[in-house]
């Protein structure tokens, strides 16, 4: 039986905490410009509610992107170290 790779490993951990960070601060900069553009009623609860589903849509998906990407290259590393490009 051959020994699986793990598919988080530092570096897909690390490109999780950047998308992470990344739609955070989309969260934050898409309330600030919505409250410098159209005043503080724009902020509903349906608008609180929506927006971060969406964003934790989207990091779902990045998730399973990044997990398939950290997988995929621990199973080329494990088979043939010499050909995985840094």
């Amino acid at each position: 039986m051959a020994v699986r790779p793990k598919a988080w490993s530092k570096e897909s951990r690390g490109a999780l905490l950047k998308l992470t960070a990344f739609l955070v601060m989309l969260f934050l900069v898409e309330l600030v410009v919505d409250y410098l553009t159209d005043g503080p009623e724009r902020f509903t609860a349906s608008y609180l509610t929506v927006r971060p589903l969406t964003l934790a849509f989207f990091w779902m998906v990045g998730a399973v992107l990044i997990w398939r990407w950290g997988y995929i290259r621990a199973l080329r590393r494990q088979n043939d170290p010499d050909d995985v490009k840094e």
